[in-house]
């Protein structure tokens, strides 16, 4: 997966259980290293501050 304003774009897609079925390993390939990760867990939060919960 290239460096660009796509790179994340597929993360979303974890939370439909087939789509994990279908793709359970992430490969990140970096200028020193090519890795692959398996998914255990998928979590998806917000940014902003207007939806900070008070935690640290």
């Amino acid at each position: 997966m290239e460096s660009t304003r796509m790179m994340f774009f597929q993360l979303p897609k974890y939370k439909d259980i087939e789509f994990y079925k279908k793709h359970p390993i992430l490969i990140f390939d970096s200028i020193y290293d090519e890795s692959k990760w398996k998914i255990i867990s998928f979590m998806r939060v917000s940014g902003t501050y207007s939806h900070n919960d008070g935690f640290d």
